[in-house]
């Protein structure tokens, strides 16, 4: 698992190293180890739950994460498992299968006594069959919420991967590939979108040759992190803040975008243009 943070002045990458947040001083590398040891905790956690609802057998299947030193990954679970297996020596590099316990089948006649058995199972996936279902807006299916919901998340989705108009194609195409655009949502979300990024009042701030960040956490003490749609570097210090909006703008959407410019200019950043770019009927662009 990984989470992605921005934090860095002008960085030219996401990758931080720990002398990144040091040169910020003792206190904002307080609050990146203390992020960091909750994100790891989560994780064994979740590798805990994973490990102990077997009933009768475990079975873990994982690649092998060492290097050309023979040097396990510990970052991976996989490197976990391994080092596990070097600290009681049963590693053996050229094995790929370790078995631990007894086979042992637990008794169900009981349980099935009444129940008819099959010997194969027929599997359809449902991708094979064009089908995409979102459970967990399972709760608004068929309702005017829905649409918008959806309308909603498919934009924001499709500008958290655009840097610029160069990655317009690739990533509908992408989208469209995994089942998540149809045709013609393709056809709909490319329209949409090459309208927002060549639109007058903003093509200035989808140019490849300027830094910018989607939906990239900023990671605040005492408080959640903050995620801001897309921030765009014009020099150094000086940024432009562009949040997506598919519904009607309200008071609320200009407070948040006020915070984050007040963050901002906290981290030593001068905000120099907010932006709503609202998509409800035509798209609208407003900068404050």
């Amino acid at each position: 698992a990984s989470a992605s943070m921005w934090a860095h002045p002008f960085p030219a990458s996401l990758s931080f190293s720990k002398k990144d947040f040091e040169d910020y001083g003792p206190e904002a590398s307080s609050v990146y180890y203390d992020h960091q040891s909750k994100l790891e905790l989560d994780n064994i956690n979740l590798l805990y739950v994973a490990l102990t609802r077997a009933q009768s057998e475990l079975h873990i299947i994982c690649s092998n994460s060492c290097n050309n030193k023979g040097q396990e990954n510990l970052k991976k679970y996989s490197g976990m498992f391994i080092n596990y297996l070097k600290k009681n020596n049963l590693w053996e590099e050229n094995k790929e299968t370790f078995d631990f316990g007894e086979k042992i089948k637990k008794n169900i006649s009981n349980k099935i006594s009444n129940a008819s058995l099959i010997d194969d199972f027929i599997i359809n996936p449902k991708e094979i069959h064009k089908i995409n279902i979102d459970a967990k807006s399972a709760k608004l299916w068929g309702t005017s919420l829905e649409k918008a919901t959806n309308n909603g998340n498919l934009l924001h989705e499709i500008m958290s991967k655009i840097s610029s108009n160069n990655d317009l194609e690739k990533v509908l195409q992408n989208l469209y590939d995994d089942g998540t655009l149809d045709k013609e949502l393709k056809e709909k979300y490319c329209a949409l979108v090459t309208e927002i990024i060549n639109h007058e009042k903003l093509s200035c701030y989808y140019n490849p040759d300027l830094i910018s960040f989607n939906e990239k956490d900023i990671i605040l003490k005492n408080n959640e992190p903050i995620r801001p749609d897309r921030i765009v570097f014009s020099s150094e210090k000086e940024i432009s803040i562009i949040d997506y909006k598919t519904g009607k703008v309200k008071k609320g959407d200009y407070t948040q975008i006020n915070y984050y410019e007040k963050v901002l200019g906290e981290m030593g950043y001068i905000v120099q243009n907010k932006i709503i770019v609202n998509t409800l009927n035509n798209v609208e662009v407003i900068i404050f």
